[in-house]
């Protein structure tokens, strides 16, 4: 009955079918693997960047710190007075200053 040569018979026919379904499902699984292997990749990545930015922020709030530090002892008056004594050579009032033959103080 299904000796004919176009016709298959049910079960070799119910065999295709489960076949394609089989490819199908393993597709899709394939799929989804690759797919979360890529999103893992993206995740490591971005994680790597904000730990990188992270460290960028310590850093440039260390330097902060200290530049605060050292506007506080710039803007003292006993620093005002050292730098413009060392760096302009000025005196106080009255005040003589001396240079010995070596060009020193």
């Amino acid at each position: 009955m299904y000796e004919g040569k176009g016709e298959q018979s049910p079960r070799r026919k119910m065999n295709y079918e489960r076949l394609a379904v089989n490819v199908v499902v393993i597709l899709i699984f394939a799929y989804v693997c690759v797919t979360l292997v890529k999103q893992e990749i993206t995740i490591r990545k971005y994680k790597s960047q904000i730990a990188s930015i992270e460290r960028n922020i310590k850093n440039e709030e260390a330097e902060i710190k200290g530049l605060r530090k050292r506007m506080e002892s710039v803007g003292s008056l006993e620093s005002i007075e050292r730098i413009a004594r060392e760096r302009l050579k000025m005196v106080k009032p009255g005040e003589i200053m001396y240079i010995d033959s070596q060009g020193t103080k």
